[in-house]
Order: C-alpha cells, then sequence, then structure tokens
C-alpha cells in the first residue's frame, strides 16, 4: 500500500496501480485498497471509478473494521455531492461524522480532496451535526494553519514523520535513528499535538492532505 502512494505522489500512476493491484481487502483488513483508490479517484474527477471503488468496498460492510466504514461513508458523501445529490451526501455524511464523533477520531476525513472537505464541513455546520468534532478540526478551513504547524516541526520530529510514512513502527524508528523508545515517544506526542492528530495514520493522513512530502 504504502509503495503504490509514494509512486502515485511521485507521478508514477501505473506502476502505483500494480502495487495496488496486489493488495487484497479481508474481513478486518484496516487499510481497505477501495478506498484508496475511491479516494484516488476523486481527485481525478473520475466520478465512475470512485463509486466502483466504494461499492467494492461497502460489499464488505460491517465486516469492516470501523475506520474504513467511516472513510466509505465520508467518500460516498463527496460523490453524491459531486453528483448534485445533496440529501444523500448529507446522509452519508451524518452517519460517517457521528461515529467518528462516537470514536474521537478525524482521520477518515482526510480521504476526499480538501475542496470535498470543505464544501462536505461546512453543510454539516449548517446542520448543527456533530459540531464539537467540527470545532476540533477547525484547521480544515485553514490549511495555512496546518501549514504553519508543519513548518514548526523540529528536523528530528520529521524524520520521526518521514519513519512514520513509510510504515515503520516505533521500535523500528527508534533503531533507524538510534534513539532510545521514550525519547521517540515524545517526538511523537510532539508530531500528533502539533498536527491536531491523535495516531500516527491521521499525523500521516494530514501531511498528506497538505501536500507535503514526509
Amino acid at each position: 500500500m504504502i509503495r503504490a502512494f509514494v509512486h502515485m505522489r511521485l507521478g508514477g500512476i501505473e506502476s502505483g496501480w500494480k502495487h495496488l493491484a496486489r493488495v487484497h481487502a479481508d474481513d478486518r483488513h484496516a487499510l481497505c485498497p477501495y478506498r484508496e483508490i475511491a479516494a484516488l479517484r476523486l481527485r481525478l474527477n473520475d466520478l465512475p471509478g470512485a463509486e466502483a471503488a466504494i461499492s467494492e468496498c461497502e460489499s464488505i460492510g460491517d465486516r469492516h473494521v470501523p475506520r474504513s466504514r467511516m472513510a466509505t461513508q465520508w467518500l460516498r458523501a463527496a460523490v453524491e455531492l459531486r453528483r448534485g445529490r445533496s440529501a444523500e451526501s448529507d446522509l452519508h455524511a451524518d452517519v460517517a461524522l457521528l461515529t467518528m464523533a462516537r470514536n474521537d477520531t478525524t482521520g477518515p476525513m482526510y480521504f476526499p480532496p480538501i475542496d470535498d472537505i470543505r464544501a462536505l464541513v461546512a453543510r454539516a455546520r449548517a446542520r448543527g451535526t456533530a459540531l464539537p468534532l467540527l470545532d476540533r478540526i477547525a484547521a480544515l478551513d485553514d490549511h495555512s494553519r496546518l501549514v504553519q504547524n508543519f513548518v514548526a516541526l523540529t528536523p528530528r520530529e520529521r524524520d520521526v514523520l518521514s519513519l512514520l510514512s513509510a510504515g515503520a513502527s516505533g521500535d523500528r524508528i527508534a533503531d533507524e535513528l538510534v534513539l532510545s523508545r521514550n525519547t521517540i515517544k515524545t517526538h511523537l506526542r510532539r508530531v500528533y499535538s502539533k498536527l491536531g492528530a491523535t495516531s500516527a495514520q491521521e499525523a500521516v493522513r494530514i501531511a498528506r492532505w497538505m501536500g507535503l512530502d514526509v
């Protein structure tokens, strides 16, 4: 999965797809390839392709991990909004936002492109859906503030974030940087705080959403 998106970020769409094709969803797959495909198709403005990928992910249904189900709802909301089906979009967005609020996570929100996120967040605010969650992620409406926070990362914190994006565990990061596990935990806490993330996956997702190299 990581190899696929490294290739795609560097412009190697075809080679990226080859890597992605090797990833297969299973009943508990936390990194469902279909939701990633749907996200990429949305960025390419390929709505039929995005819908096809989302349908594949939806077919796994409740057997999927909660994070994948939330991401699928959020992606479906973005597609429906682009199709002009606002009622359907609002329904999917509300399900996703309320579930994310119960699970105290914002990660799934970062799958659609930023313009879709802003539109969905604006509509949710107008409906009064999951306002505490939306208040906590107000940075979505302020791309520059997130960039400033990223710039504020120390060189060592950027090293940690870069290794996270490559799929390294905390122990591996400690070995790579020749630091203690406790020092790595401290760096991780600071990275999460500056980016407004609650997990490694979310920190990487936020950085990628900003279009930053990590």
